[in-house]
Formats: structure tokens, sequence, C-alpha cells
């Protein structure tokens, strides 16, 4: 597959598409970022990767209760650190 001239004169950066984030976006990066990394790890694997409680539990070598607990206290972080207006548009769309 021919894409042009390769080398010096390209880059493949010029080709990158620029994403923005939105300021509530950006918002809610940093606060999922300020998460402890056992906190994040949880909100991750239910939230990106779709996983169960006792999914995470067997994973972690944790029980039932404990990911409960953490996710709990993930999310109760998030809800303090995240603008209330910003959550009154996400339960609107």
């Amino acid at each position: 597959m021919d894409e042009g001239p390769v080398g010096s004169t390209t880059n493949y950066r010029d080709h990158s598409p620029n994403v923005e984030f939105s300021p509530k976006e950006q918002e809610t990066d940093r606060a999922v970022a300020r998460l402890p990394p056992e906190w994040r790890l949880v909100v991750w694997r239910m939230h990106v990767e779709g996983k169960r409680y006792e999914q995470i539990a067997n994973e972690r070598n944790r029980s039932v209760a404990w990911v409960k607990k953490i996710y709990g206290q993930a999310i109760a972080f998030l809800a303090a650190a995240i603008p209330q207006e910003q959550r009154d548009e996400k339960e609107v769309a």
C-alpha cells in the first residue's frame, strides 16, 4: 500500500487527528486520576471492562464485600470531585 513519500518529508503525527475534550470530560478525567490506584482499578474493571463484583474479587483475591466497599468509596469520591452541574447533565443525557 503506497501512502506517498516517507521519511523526513512526512511525519505520522501530521496525519493524527487533534482530539480535544470538553471541560466536563477533562474534569472527570482529573477526578478519576486522583483516585487511589486500587479504587481506580476497580472502577476501570467495572466501567471499561464490564466486569462484575465477583469477577473482580476473584482476580484480586479479595471478597465481594471488599470490592463493593472499594467501589462505593470510589463513587462517593467521584461524586464529590465532579461538579454537580456536570453530573446533572449526564443524568439528563
